[in-house]
């Protein structure tokens, strides 16, 4: 009778001791406060972007191409907003690394290091990212720090 009670204890442990899998993401709300705030910074600059809003992984979760922009501007501004949500940082800082000779980050698929992706943080953790793209690449990030100044607030 003890050995059906040791073999389900036995087979139970290792289920027991596994932790589930937990990730924090940016949500669909939170995307469209940021492309809202993104969007009113672009056309209050007269300017006519592609945005792209990412989760933490580098998954699109909410893009627009606004009127008039560059048909290249989705695809650069996706780029930005996934190298900032995978390094965790700015692509502006990215950009610094690379002119300093740091080309690492070449190594990885579509990264790009120029200015206009943010990541998005939930404390330390990188929950998304925001990339704008279409203007020089200074406004791109002023854009897409509109966007992330409206979770903020």
């Amino acid at each position: 009778m003890l050995k059906p009670f040791l073999l389900a204890l036995a087979l139970a442990a290792p289920v027991a001791a596994q932790a589930p899998y937990t990730t924090t993401t940016i949500g669909v709300a939170q995307a469209d406060t940021m492309m809202a705030a993104a969007v009113k910074e672009a056309e209050a600059r007269k300017l006519a972007l592609a945005i792209v809003v990412v989760d933490e992984a580098g998954r699109i979760v909410l893009a627009r191409r606004m009127d008039g922009a560059l048909p290249h501007a989705f695809e650069l501004a996706k780029r930005k907003a996934m190298t900032a949500a995978l390094i965790r940082a700015s692509t502006a800082a990215a950009a610094e690394g690379f002119a300093k000779g740091d080309h690492t980050l070449l190594a990885i698929d579509n990264m790009l290091p120029i200015a206009g992706g943010l990541p998005v943080k939930d404390g330390v953790k990188t929950i998304g990212a925001i990339g704008a793209s279409g203007s020089p690449p200074a406004t791109d990030e002023a854009v897409a720090q509109a966007g992330l100044a409206a979770l903020r607030n």
